[in-house]
């Protein structure tokens, strides 16, 4: 059970309904995310804010999927931790 229950459209907020019917066309279908952020109107404008500046979009209110920005944030793959670092020889 989420913890954000989803909004559909047609009772979600008015300042919404724009915002979930740009990122249904950005994504090709409607995602339950945006249904869950459509709960919360002004996160939900902060979010495609926020994605369409990653995506380098010339104005902030272009849409995006979420999906899309996922290669620009992800982190490097996480190492073991027991291993020697480079820096160190195995001696020490």
């Amino acid at each position: 059970m989420p913890r954000i229950q989803p909004v559909e459209p047609d009772n979600a907020p008015e300042q919404s309904r724009e915002l979930m019917e740009q990122g249904e066309q950005a994504a090709g279908q409607m995602l339950n995310y945006f249904k869950q952020m459509a709960v919360s109107p002004a996160s939900f404008k902060a979010y495609m804010e926020f994605e369409g500046a990653l995506q380098g979009a010339p104005s902030a209110r272009r849409p995006t999927s979420p999906s899309t920005s996922r290669p620009r944030i992800t982190t490097a793959a996480p190492t073991d931790c027991r291993s020697t670092p480079p820096w160190r020889s195995k001696q020490e």
